[in-house]
């Protein structure tokens, strides 16, 4: 025969949000015992939530989670039976402590994670936002104790630093400030630290000589120092005996070595005050408005106000010393923890008969179900059940075993969670296990194939990625070949400055209008092109400068003959036969004598003098050149013969000019 273990639970008070454990909400005078079927080693109580932590590491949360303090990673408001928070599942925790609505989880290799309401920054994560799920802080060194308090936290490291985080309105961080602090602080003090209890707006210090200090609010004496005086930083406090246990509320409390209890920050009390009533005592935790406590016998001690049947007197009426809870007196504790108005409390292990098969059977799927809790659990009302023995409690008669909504860990994502049939789990058929069996390993195949299938197609994707690159590697390639080469055609052209001294020369603003200089602008666009656009505009450009020069030179031959006509008319009109030059007589530019071109330009026209004495003219005049080639002086109708034979050079010049020009782009044809 099997025998399994597991951890009796007693609840009592509030049970608005389901954080006892239990689906009867409501108020619960009289403690409730029941069991999980997991040994539990901790519980922890915060303002309406509880979270327990099992022996093998698992914890588990119930109560209100409108603040996402169960970890759960659930839209649900309200959790009555223990769910377990996944995330830590693959942690093993060995300490939790809960604050007003968020909570604090120390692993066994030191690390610390926090969840819930981060209103204050009191999840130590470096924002003032709320967490579903359990969030790793960062810290340098590994933690050996932590604690939550109402919106702050506290974390002490193996060599006895203390560090803090979390609302420091009222001064409870101990750092000289009111400010709140996202990540944690190391505290400002020069004692190695044991532990650090948070309140809701006060903390307490005991270092590792058992001194204790406290810091934070102090309107009610809480404190402990003999004023109503806020600390900003911790202060001594005056017990002088070994103190071995503190906790605090919005009050405060401790334990000595001797089992004494002392309490302060209420009914007036501004420094520790003795509370005697004959026993030892040796487990303390304080509710808002009541005490709990536990003697060197296992019983329970409470008082204070009982409005919600939060002292376990199965009644509602207030107690002013402590009283002993009588539902309890068989029942020997080991731990209790008080929320705002509720208590949990952990009694003795107890061991339970199994069927062989079944046990086996679990055993087989222990791997798979990461050695998770199963669903059943009893409850039953204390006053009825029996002294507690090596044996399962007896149940009263009317009470049969009630099926909860228990969360058990889910199973690794590559595994698919089954669920067993009724045979399977009270283990009464073989031949169903092993059927059950079977399906599992077909399933499994199953998935495995799907998954093989999923491999193939991602390498084909890879692939097909693999070629794309390869294709765009060539294409890059071939892109920086062609950049080569065109940065050494670019190289090659080492006649920018000759294009600027062009574009200076021939492109001025005045001169614009005229084909001379359009043609010089052409000649210069081309540069900037590439070599297989280049050619034919270099064609172009060489086009238009051969017309410009033959124009030039049909100008130039005109010229001269104006010249020399008006020197003939010169001497002429030295001569007494003939009239002066300006009388009767002129020289002037006609459309009948001009020397027709073939020319693509419109308007070019050679010029022919015009001798004197010619009957058609009754006087003497000169005609307006509007040839668009010819110079100021020909366009102004100049009859000098000095002047224009200024014009003459300044043709001559342009039209060497056109020559260089022609000969640079007939070498920058060759060279492209």
């Amino acid at each position: 025969l099997d025998m399994k273990e597991y951890t009796e639970v007693l609840g009592w008070g509030a049970n608005h949000f389901g954080q006892l454990g239990i689906k009867q909400q409501g108020k619960h005078p009289v403690p409730k015992c029941y069991s999980f079927n997991v040994k539990i080693s901790k519980v922890s109580c915060g303002e309406e939530h509880a979270l327990f932590l099992s022996a093998e590491g698992n914890v588990y949360g119930m109560g209100s989670n409108n603040e996402k303090q169960l970890g759960i990673n659930q839209d649900q408001g309200v959790v009555t039976s223990p769910a377990v928070i996944e995330d830590l599942i693959p942690h093993k925790v060995v300490e939790i402590s809960s604050g007003m609505a968020h909570n604090i989880a120390l692993t066994s290799k030191g690390k610390v994670f926090c969840w819930g309401r981060g209103d204050f920054g009191n999840l130590g994560n470096g924002t003032n936002q709320s967490l579903a799920t359990p969030t790793l802080v960062k810290l340098d060194e590994k933690i050996s104790f932590v604690n939550a308090g109402g919106n702050h936290t506290a974390a002490v490291t193996r060599e006895g630093k203390a560090f803090v985080w979390g609302q420091g309105e009222s001064g409870q961080l101990g750092l000289g400030l009111r400010s709140e602090e996202y990540f944690p602080v190391k505290l400002c003090i020069d004692q190695r630290v044991a532990e650090v209890v948070c309140g809701v707006s006060h903390t307490l210090i005991l270092t590792q000589d058992s001194k204790v200090f406290a810091t934070g609010a102090n309107s009610n004496g809480q404190l402990g120092i003999g004023n109503r005086k806020h600390c900003l930083y911790p202060a001594r406090v005056p017990l002088h005996t070994k103190v071995v246990n503190l906790s605090c509320y919005e009050y405060s409390g401790c334990i000595d070595a001797e089992g004494n209890l002392y309490i302060w920050g209420v009914e007036g009390k501004l420094v520790p005050t003795v509370v005697s009533f004959g026993v030892e005592v040796k487990e303390l935790s304080l509710g808002k408005s009541y005490v709990c406590c536990i003697d060197s016998n296992g019983k329970a001690w409470t008082w204070g106000l009982n409005s919600s049947g939060e002292l376990g007197l199965s009644d509602f009426e207030r107690r002013e010393s402590p009283c002993l809870v009588e539902p309890l007196k068989r029942k020997p504790l080991k731990k209790v923890v008080c929320g705002k108005n509720f208590t949990l409390a952990l009694g003795q292990n107890v061991k339970e008969l199994h069927n062989f098969a079944k046990s086996n059977f679990e055993k087989a799927l222990k791997s798979e179900r990461n050695q998770k809790p199963t669903k059943l659990f009893f409850e039953s009302e204390v006053s009825r059940v029996q002294p507690n023995s090596e044996r399962h409690p007896r149940k009263p008669k009317k009470v049969v075993p009630i099926q909860t909504d228990l969360v058990v860990p889910s199973p690794p994502k590559k595994m698919c969670h089954t669920t067993r049939n009724r045979s399977t789990r009270t283990g009464h058929s073989k031949e169903d296990q092993l059927e059950n069996l079977k399906k599992q390993v077909r399933h499994y195949k199953k998935k495995l194939k799907m998954r093989d299938n999923q491999v193939k197609i991602e390498q084909m994707k890879n692939n097909e990625l693999s070629e794309r690159l390869k294709s765009a590697d060539e294409e890059i390639s071939c892109l920086k070949q062609r950049l080569e080469q065109v940065k050494a055609l670019r190289e090659n052209h080492s006649d920018q400055e000759n294009i600027k001294v062009y574009e200076k020369k021939f492109c001025s603003k005045s001169d614009n209008s005229n084909p001379f200089f359009r043609s010089s602008i052409l000649s210069c666009e081309f540069l900037d092109q590439e070599p297989e656009e280049s050619k034919p505009n270099l064609m172009e450009a060489l086009h238009q400068q051969d017309t410009t020069i033959r124009h030039l030179t049909s100008l130039l031959h005109s010229c001269e003959q104006r010249i020399s006509c008006l020197e003939q008319n010169s001497h002429i009109q030295d001569s007494p036969e003939r009239p002066k030059l300006g009388t009767d007589s002129a020289v002037r530019l006609s459309a009948n004598d001009t020397m027709n071109m073939e020319s693509p330009v419109s308007g070019i026209r050679s010029l022919s003098p015009i001798l004197p004495g010619n009957p058609e003219q009754s006087s003497m005049h000169v005609e307006m050149v509007q040839d668009e080639y010819a110079p100021p002086t020909f366009r102004a109708g100049v009859t000098d013969s000095a002047t224009l034979r200024n014009s003459l050079a300044e043709i001559k010049a342009k039209l060497i000019d056109l020559q260089d020009n022609k000969t640079f782009l007939q070498n920058k044809m060759e060279t492209t």
